[in-house]
């Protein structure tokens, strides 16, 4: 019901960007990851962030596809 309602709130937003910190677990080694970065949004479906890390990664992604260049 959540997201319903904020798809619903933001269904007119066509592009979005913006800086992000990220706090995470890793799943394989149970190590704890901080990344900062930015982003950018299209609507419906196009995303692309840059992740800086120990580890600098490049995500694209789109209705078919998800591309990380590590």
């Amino acid at each position: 019901a959540l997201l319903t309602r904020l798809e619903k709130q933001n269904e007119s937003t066509k592009t979005l960007s913006g800086a992000f910190d990220q706090f995470r677990t890793d799943g394989t080694f149970g190590d704890k990851v901080k990344s900062t970065g930015k982003f950018w949004y299209r609507a419906p479906s196009s995303y692309y962030a840059e992740y800086e890390t120990d580890h600098p990664s490049k995500v694209w992604s789109d209705e078919k596809r998800l591309v990380e260049y590590i």
